[in-house]
C-alpha cells in the first residue's frame, strides 16, 4: 500500500535515515555536554572536602570505596 505515492522501500530508507540522524545528534550531544557529576566531584575534591554520600545505597558506596582505594 502506497502512502502519498511513496513506495515501501523509500519509506523504509527514509526511516533509516531519520533514526541514524537522531542517533548521530544524540551521540554528538553526549560528547559536547559536560558530565555534571564529574564536574561536581572535581569541585568537592578541589575544596579538600569529602564527597557527600546522602541517600546513596550501601551497595553503591561499597563500589565507590573499592574503586577509589585502588
Amino acid at each position: 500500500m502506497n502512502t502519498l505515492g511513496i513506495s515501501q522501500r523509500e519509506r523504509f530508507v527514509s526511516r533509516i535515515r531519520f533514526y541514524l540522524l537522531v542517533m548521530l545528534v544524540m551521540w554528538g550531544t553526549n560528547l559536547l555536554v559536560p558530565d555534571f557529576e564529574a564536574l561536581e566531584a572535581q569541585r568537592w575534591e578541589a575544596r579538600g572536602v569529602a564527597r557527600p554520600y546522602i541517600a546513596v545505597p550501601i551497595s553503591e558506596i561499597e563500589r565507590i570505596i573499592v574503586r577509589e582505594s585502588r
